[in-house]
């Protein structure tokens, strides 16, 4: 999906380099779970 495309990779690059995203951190969970659900 093209979310974890976009915010995967800076929650990714963030956690690497020690930099924080708190967005990203609570968004890619959530859009996560809600791709998993019916529909």
């Amino acid at each position: 999906m093209e979310w974890d495309i976009r915010n995967g990779v800076i929650q990714r690059y963030g956690r690497k380099h020690g930099i924080a995203v708190p967005i990203s951190d609570v968004v890619v969970p959530l859009l996560a779970a809600g791709s998993e659900g019916p529909g």
